[in-house]
């Protein structure tokens, strides 16, 4: 039986010497995620003509048995035949949505993919690549021009604005996945390390680059996932498949010299040893359509994003993931997959995110400031905060992910709530009271969550 926490009357939490800590609950994971193998090489990707009608790629691959450095690396050097893993016959295709008044490119850029090698890919992965020198603002998208070959405005933030999604097309009056060219993968942060230290073995010289926790998986030519090897023959095009890169952007100036008209994009070369699909946020309100991908892939788990309702026991749950780019401390929440400009899509009606700036007078607040919540606003929590101290007038709520909340105190008047009755608390929510001076709050003591006519919601799952 799950009991909450209810609180109306005046309430004090002391916490000594100690700090003070929500319910720790921890998800199951039925599905186990795979072992990072020792990356291939580096492919990049350069789209030009981007709104043009006939816009063009060029791709390359940098196999990990060359001697490379961030100062030898070259984005385009030739694409040989002989390479383990040849990137050849590239089309890219995009299409503008209007809605509400603001216009959002889907694009997808298709590649041809060919196995050179002796050995059999399950899952031949782009991982995303932030490397030095050739991408931006922390993301795998870099070296921006406008249709004049000049370097876009703020190519930091524009690169940043690039969101990795599955491919898609209109269909029906609205934007849809297409579901043979879903080929988007999202990782858990575990993951990405293992990428991350398996790519610094691969590329010892190179220094400053970093993974990111998104990519996109190969199939072949049948719709599976397996591409074999060059030996393979006489059954034709066994050894061939493509992978479909899936991005989408806010078109905020509409305009040909300010907007991206070329572009390249970085990836680490990877196989990985189990076969899952991932869940984009376009399609969560259709849990059939990835259900019957991960059937036909043969895959074992599905991966899914925050706001899922997807409760098969294949379900690998990476939640609000870092994808787009690594976690900066100049960055808010724009980071996070999905995300337009700290707005969380996922968000309940009438609630506001904590990293949003429209949600505050003066922006997001500041670590070590002190906080109130006014009547009438719900504001989710969606990123870990110190404070020095928070007063709730209206209705704070944890989002679905690891949080962390500190401040010397906590004043109820209002409501605080992680998880509900129908749907408890999924991950680990730390609360840590810092008060530690003489002052005392309204002769409650200087350190604790003080409930004065307000609400304490705490909802967990049973403990094993």
């Amino acid at each position: 039986m799950r009991t909450p926490l209810l609180y109306s009357s005046v309430f004090l939490l002391t916490c000594a010497l100690m700090s003070c800590r929500a319910p720790v609950v921890t998800a199951d994971a039925p599905v186990q995620p795979p072992s990072a193998s020792l990356p291939l090489g580096i492919v990049t990707v350069q789209v030009s003509g981007l709104g043009d009608s006939t816009p063009l790629v060029q791709t390359s691959f940098t196999p990990s048995s060359r001697n490379l450095s961030a100062q030898s690396f070259t984005p385009y050097n030739p694409n040989m035949a002989g390479n383990t893993v040849q990137f050849s016959k590239a089309t890219v295709s995009f299409t503008d949505e209007v809605s509400s008044g603001a216009t959002t490119r889907y694009l997808t850029t298709v590649l041809d993919v060919q196995n050179n090698s002796s050995t059999a890919f399950d899952n031949l992965t782009l991982v995303a690549l932030n490397f030095p020198g050739v991408s931006e603002g922390g993301s795998a998208v870099g070296q921006l021009k406008n249709a004049a070959d000049a370097p876009v405005d703020n190519p930091a933030q524009v690169a940043r604005g690039f969101r990795p999604t599955h491919s898609m097309a209109r269909g029906l009056g609205k934007m849809t996945v297409q579901p043979d060219l879903a080929h988007l993968q999202v990782f858990l942060p575990t993951e990405v390390t293992q990428i991350q230290n398996a790519f610094d073995s691969a590329f010892p010289a190179v220094t400053g680059e970093t993974l990111l926790g998104y990519g996109y998986v190969a199939q072949n030519l049948s719709g599976g996932r397996a591409i074999l090897a060059s030996s393979c023959a006489p059954t034709p095009d066994c050894n061939r498949g493509q992978v479909a890169l899936g991005y989408k952007f806010a078109r905020t100036a509409l305009s040909r010299a300010q907007e991206p008209w070329s572009f390249t994009l970085t990836f680490a070369l990877t196989n990985d040893s189990t076969r899952t699909v991932s869940q984009s946020l376009e399609e969560q309100a259709d849990n059939v359509a990835v259900a019957n991908r991960a059937l036909n892939t043969g895959a074992s788990g599905v991966r899914t994003l925050a706001g899922s309702s997807y409760s098969s026991s294949n379900k690998l749950e990476v939640g609000g993931i870092r994808t787009a780019v690594p976690l900066l401390p100049d960055l808010t929440s724009s980071v996070w997959l999905g995300a337009e400009q700290t707005l969380n899509p996922t968000l309940p009606p009438g609630t506001s995110a904590w990293s949003d700036p429209a949600s505050w007078p003066s922006g997001v607040p500041a670590p070590g400031s002190s906080v109130t919540i006014e009547p009438g606003q719900h504001i989710v929590l969606d990123s870990s905060v110190q404070l020095k101290n928070l007063t709730v007038l209206g209705t704070l709520e944890f989002a679905e992910k690891d949080l962390e909340l500190s401040a010397d105190y906590i004043m109820l008047h209002g409501a605080l709530r992680i998880g509900s009755a129908a749907k408890p608390f999924q991950n680990k929510a730390t609360i840590t009271l810092t008060g530690g001076s003489s002052e005392s709050i309204m002769n409650m003591g200087s350190r604790g969550i003080l409930v004065m006519g307000g609400r304490l919601e705490v909802y967990g799952a049973a403990p094993n």
